[in-house]
């Protein structure tokens, strides 16, 4: 789930379910939608309370938003993350471990 909140200086995209290297491509097109809303648009990228985050992922999403084009004319894109990464619950289970939760 993606939140967006406009405050006419940033844009704060709040992701709440899984940022998996298989999905974090789909932000692109959201930043891109989000930077056409207003020149000089700051971009947020919020995973902190998503439920399951890969690091690889993570890292990937940080080289996605470096080579963004449309990010030249704005303020560099802000990737929020926590500072242990949850694991999935579903993955977690199969496995018997208890699931990592962000906090």
């Amino acid at each position: 789930m993606v939140r967006l909140d406009i405050d006419c200086t940033s844009a704060v995209l709040v992701i709440n379910g899984c940022l998996t290297v298989h999905n974090y491509g789909s932000l692109f097109s959201l930043v891109a939608r989000t930077l056409a809303l207003v020149e000089g648009l700051r971009v947020v990228i919020d995973v902190r309370d998503a439920m399951h985050i890969e690091s690889t992922a993570v890292d990937m999403l940080i080289e996605l938003v470096a080579d963004f084009p449309a990010a030249a004319a704005h303020e560099p894109i802000l990737i929020l993350t926590p500072d242990e990464m949850p694991t999935c619950p579903s993955l977690a289970a199969l496995e018997g471990l208890p699931p990592l939760v962000a906090s």
